[in-house]
């Protein structure tokens, strides 16, 4: 029975940290995009 609520537990965990990861890796596209865009501005400006 234990086993089964530790595996659970990390399943669990693993999940939250895919999420996480997922979330970590979209803030980071939307900054670099962000970032050219100001960088062109830059140029042109």
């Amino acid at each position: 029975m234990i086993e089964i609520i530790r595996n659970w537990k990390k399943k669990r965990q693993d999940h939250k940290q895919a999420e996480h990861e997922k979330l970590l890796v979209e803030l980071a596209e939307m900054v670099d995009k962000r970032r050219a865009e100001l960088l062109q501005r830059e140029r042109e400006g």
